[in-house]
């Protein structure tokens, strides 16, 4: 049994999550199983997958077919999914056996099929290493969700509620770090006076950070750059990005 985790979400109730986790690893041996995040709002940094029908389970442990995934909505689209009920927030954790894997991953992703088949065949350590030293570079650069999961057939999914959140923006500290009382969230040596939402982080060797009466910022200093950006449009810190490549600056990337 494979079970595929994102390093970097948030998990507020552990105990109900590792029992989501077995509950999908005992799915898991059927076909292909992934947890599915019930959404608490419309979130437009996320992807969603759209439940299919439901499985008899019992109805403590509800396990539903993969309608499809689905990419990163906009506004109004997200605020349809949550009112629908229909739809889940993809949280990148998958579960199948490795013979699966191996199946998928021929038929999806021939190239990387090939260098596994070839790993799998090695007689010993060294012929292992000569193996992936020579074809890993070559290797397709894509995530298991686009390469594989979304090509597949016959996934199930178990919705779950357990304080997750992939932290993909700066604006989801405000998630997993509790605010003040006006709301702010202030990491490291910044200093805030009289603001109202805002998220504030200094970065170990960056300048001193002062903010003052300002209202929903996103204020990240680091000891190389200062990002200065609306918490509505936190997702957009990409659009920096993408401009620091047409400017040159692979120091920063």
């Amino acid at each position: 049994m494979i079970a595929v985790f994102p390093a970097d979400p948030y998990i507020g109730d552990e105990p109900a999550f590792e029992r989501l986790v077995r509950l999908a690893n005992a799915e898991a041996r059927e076909t292909i199983v992934t947890i599915g995040i019930r959404p608490t709002h419309a979130e437009t940094g996320f992807g969603y997958l759209r439940l299919g029908a439901r499985l008899p389970r019992p109805a403590a442990d509800p396990v539903h077919e993969v309608g499809a995934f689905v990419e990163k909505p906009d506004r109004p689209t997200a605020e349809r999914y949550l009112a629908s009920g229909e739809y889940l927030w993809n949280s990148g954790m998958f579960f199948l056996t490795a013979r699966r894997m191996f199946e998928e991953t021929r038929r999806h992703l021939p190239a990387l099929g090939t260098l596994l088949d070839a790993a799998v065949a090695a007689r010993n350590p060294n012929d292992l290493k000569k193996v992936i030293d020579a074809g890993y570079a070559g290797a397709p650069a894509i995530s298991i969700d686009n390469g594989i999961m979304e090509k597949a057939t016959g996934l199930r999914v178990v919705p779950g509620e357990f304080g997750w959140n992939d932290v993909g923006s700066w604006a989801a500290l405000t998630a997993v770090r509790p605010p003040d009382p006006r709301g702010n969230v202030v990491l490291g040596g910044a200093t805030l006076i009289d603001g109202d939402g805002n998220i504030i982080v200094a970065d170990e060797g960056a300048p001193f950070v002062g903010v003052v009466g300002v209202q929903d910022l996103v204020v990240v200093a680091t000891r190389d750059a200062i990002l200065v950006i609306p918490k509505d449009r936190a997702q957009d810190v990409r659009q920096i990005v993408e401009a620091a490549k047409k400017a040159g600056r692979h120091d920063l990337l």
